[in-house]
């Protein structure tokens, strides 16, 4: 069984799924070809638009939504309730 800690890690925002995985995955591969000075013109367009997206993503994450301070707040929470009861005598 999941601890409270791991469920609310689960479920809190990881860096890894701030983008789509799909648009990371046409990034990386346009950056590839780049790269590889095998980018075609409308290729190079692309990759314009992908990191248009990117930014907008970015620009938004810079608002912290609802979520995530509901995730800080639950993980201060706990730490202090792990403080107290490890302060709590042994017996």
């Amino acid at each position: 069984m999941a601890t409270a800690h791991q469920t609310i890690d689960a479920n809190c925002s990881q860096e890894d799924d701030l983008y789509p995985h799909v648009l990371m995955d046409e990034y990386q591969e346009l950056i590839e070809k780049k790269f590889r000075r095998a980018l075609t013109s409308e290729e190079s367009d692309r990759l314009v638009a992908v990191r248009e997206e990117i930014n907008s993503i970015d620009r938004q994450r810079l608002r912290p939504n609802t979520w995530d301070l509901q995730c800080l707040k639950l993980r201060k929470e706990l730490a202090q309730l792990r403080a107290e009861a490890e302060a709590l005598p042994k017996g």
